[in-house]
């Protein structure tokens, strides 16, 4: 029996599309992961619609495009402070009430050096402890700027020699210009005392 190689090839495929066509499950649609509902455009999201009470309080305003001359100025709110070490605290050697020493001047005027701004009137008599205290403050204050200037040699000559830091001498130099403000102070206390 010689066999045909046609024939073999459609019994082959025969046999494979049967195979195919036998009963397997119906193909399912998969459900979205999400729905959205009453979808918006993106044109839409950048539009705000304000009522005319709210243009009003808002101050927004409609005008007609004009050419114009315009100053070229921004005003900005803002506020001045002193630098580190250029400010201090101003207290009175008594309890007492401020007096006016004529016209205060408004906040913001420029004032003179030894300008007379206000005066403090002594509620009681001065007691004799003030000036005791002011000594005692005055003293202390020298006290600590004398250790400060050591330090702040002791640390620059450690830099001369290598050994020490840079940051370190500028730290100790700041220490000792804000011990020399706080011996100024203790001395102009002392004198109102």
């Amino acid at each position: 029996m010689t066999r045909n190689p046609s024939v073999m090839a459609c019994l082959a495929a025969m046999f494979a599309l049967g195979a195919c066509s036998r009963g397997g499950p119906p193909a399912t649609t998969a459900t979205p992961a999400a729905k959205v509902a009453s979808a918006v455009p993106e044109s839409s999201l950048t539009t705000i619609t304000l009522t005319a009470d709210a243009q009003k309080r808002l101050g927004i305003e409609t005008a007609r495009a004009e050419r114009r001359t315009i100053v070229r100025t921004r005003s900005v709110g803002g506020e001045i402070v002193a630098a580190g070490g250029a400010q201090i605290v101003v207290t009175a050697p008594v309890a007492g009430t401020l007096g006016g020493g004529g016209d205060v001047p408004a906040v913001g005027a420029q004032v003179e050096k030894g300008q007379t701004i206000l005066t403090l009137v002594p509620l009681a008599a001065a007691e004799r402890d003030v000036r005791i205290e002011a000594e005692r403050a005055v003293t202390e204050a020298a006290g600590r700027q004398e250790m400060a200037a050591k330090r702040a040699e002791r640390a620059r000559q450690l830099v001369r020699d290598g050994s020490g830091s840079q940051r370190a001498a500028e730290e100790a130099q700041a220490d000792l210009v804000a011990a020399d403000a706080g011996l100024k102070a203790a001395k102009d206390r002392l004198t109102l005392a």
